[in-house]
């Protein structure tokens, strides 16, 4: 596998229709993921009557293994973002173009208001009000929350990284290591944030319920760990690789 091209494509266009094939893998990705998690908060709501810790452990399972099968089915069209803070991170260090960029995060958000929606549409009545909005736990500060979703979104950024991004890590089993650390997150993160890290699944949900307070933690705490990890990942990692690739060919040549 070929080092990845850092740095080099903020002005590389996609071709329309693989930009739109792209687009309608994040949106269905998304959708998809997002109907799994809304659908495990409800029916684990208080309404359920079911023990806490089997509520956590739900919730974790139905983000993490939804997200990787998610990932899965998309990683090979769009290579598998599904999360506005990945496709952000991918852009700091020009691993996909500004006009993809965009469409992504678009996409990301319709996929989200979609899975939602379906999500409403097959819950009864009396579990359909709590689909998970992303909100902190009374108790929980806005610093704190600020964060652990800070953190948990580094974990979630660097596995990206490290298993789908470059060519030395397992990619076969990236969609599953990317599943995983939304598992462990979201057991972690339930008691602390409301357990989601992803911009778009908080959008979602809080449109739906009309539930904002807090709501930009789950937009800056992402990006910021995006950032902050995929750069230095970048520089540190992928860098080397590529200038050792072009001096190999050079040497070919």
């Amino acid at each position: 596998m070929a080092p990845p091209q850092v740095f080099k494509k903020y002005m590389q266009f996609k071709p329309p229709m693989a930009l739109l094939q792209c687009a309608i893998a994040e949106i269905l990705g998304t959708m998809y993921f997002v109907f799994q998690g809304v659908l495990c908060s409800a029916v684990t709501s208080p309404g359920a009557k079911i023990e806490p810790l089997t509520t956590v452990v739900i919730i974790a399972l139905g983000n993490g293994v939804g997200y990787a099968l998610a990932v899965a089915g998309t990683i090979g069209i769009s290579g598998g973002h599904l999360n506005p803070a990945t496709t952000v991170g991918m852009l700091a260090v020009g691993l996909i173009d500004v006009v993809s960029a965009a469409v992504y995060i678009i996409g990301q958000l319709v996929g989200a208001l979609v899975g939602v929606g379906l999500a409403t549409a097959v819950l009864p009545s009396a579990l359909n009000r709590v689909l998970g909005a992303a909100s902190l736990p009374v108790g929980t500060s806005s610093g704190t929350g600020f964060l652990a979703v800070l953190l948990f979104s580094s974990l979630l950024i660097f596995t990206v990284f490290a298993t789908a991004v470059d060519p030395r890590g397992p990619i076969a089993i990236a969609p599953l290591m990317i599943g995983l650390s939304i598992l462990t997150t979201t057991a972690v993160g339930v008691p602390l944030t409301g357990g989601t890290i992803n911009p778009a699944q908080a959008f979602g949900t809080s449109v739906w319920q009309g539930v904002w307070t807090n709501h930009w933690i789950y937009w800056l705490a992402p990006i910021l760990a995006a950032v902050a990890v995929a750069v230095p990942y970048s520089v540190i990692f992928l860098l080397p690789l590529s200038k050792d690739s072009v001096e190999d060919e050079n040497e070919k040549v």
